[in-house]
């Protein structure tokens, strides 16, 4: 778990900030799997979609995916399995992705980055997977440990990859990405409606169900609207200070040996902790 991933979950509840460096996290939602997986995707030295992929998988055969119900595990590991693929095949570029070197904040105190260096090396990027982006969600992204706690930590900028997932309903994810239409007569593949009635003739379908290969989903996808990118400043100096102050503050907090008091009205919302729901 990064540093930046550990401080926002703390922000949330500290039991479970608490509980997270002492424990390994329990079994993990389609966003957390789907995230992860990508993540490995990035890094990975060769077939980096197919090792996103493979990811997923991985998790769902360790029961690591969580989803209801849980008779649906393996058609749903498959769906974000997909998904992992397309986003590493389109964002990934053609080289491996790099993670900045560990920071020492104090004795004991390290920041483990949970973004990456741009393609030169001198500034930050990181991959966003959300189902809208709008100003809340903007401001939300850059007032957490994961943008503004790592630009503290390393400065420079940080560039956003928005990858726009369309609505979760039933364990998939409705958008560009991962969902198709395609004619009954001709076989003519559509990933977004079009003017008038005659859509409606086309049957929606799943990437994964059709096996359409990443290179040809990728031709097809208006990246305009499935993707967004933008560049966030470098903080100012007395900013990066407050942050990073505040950083070893709470990791420090965290070597306590008292556990905090469970805060319970979190354990479910807005999702599920990670580290499972506290008993009380």
């Amino acid at each position: 778990m990064s540093t930046g991933t550990l401080l926002q979950l703390d922000d949330r509840c500290h039991r479970a900030g608490w509980r997270s460096i002492r424990q390994a996290s329990g079994p993990r939602g389609a966003w957390a799997i789907l995230r992860e997986a990508v993540e490995a995707g990035l890094v990975a030295s060769d077939h980096r979609p197919e090792r996103a992929a493979a990811a997923v998988r991985h998790a769902a055969l360790n029961n690591q995916l969580e989803v209801e119900p849980a008779g649906a595990v393996y058609q749903i590991s498959e769906h974000l399995a997909a998904i992992a693929e397309q986003i590493v095949y389109v964002v990934g570029g053609d080289r491996p992705w790099a993670r900045p070197e560990p920071i020492l904040l104090d004795e004991g105190l390290w920041w483990e980055s949970g973004v990456f260096r741009d393609a030169d090396g001198a500034n930050l990027r990181r991959v966003v997977l959300t189902d809208y982006w709008g100003e809340s969600k903007m401001a939300g992204e850059g007032q957490s440990w994961h943008e503004a706690g790592e630009q503290a930590i390393y400065g420079g900028t940080l560039t956003e990859m928005i990858v726009l997932l369309g609505a979760h309903r039933e364990n998939r994810f409705h958008g560009l990405w991962s969902k198709g239409w395609k004619h009954p007569q001709n076989g003519e593949i559509r990933l977004q409606s079009v003017a008038g009635g005659e859509f409606k003739r086309y049957i929606p379908f799943w990437r994964e169900d059709e096996r359409i290969p990443a290179g040809r989903w990728a031709e097809l996808m208006p990246t305009g609207l499935a993707m967004t990118v933008q560049q966030r400043e470098p903080l100012e100096t007395n900013a990066r200070r407050r942050w990073k102050a505040l950083a070893k503050e709470k990791l420090a907090e965290m070597q306590d040996k008292r556990e905090p008091l469970p805060q319970i009205s979190q354990c479910h919302w807005p999702s599920r902790c990670p580290m499972g729901p506290c008993a009380v």
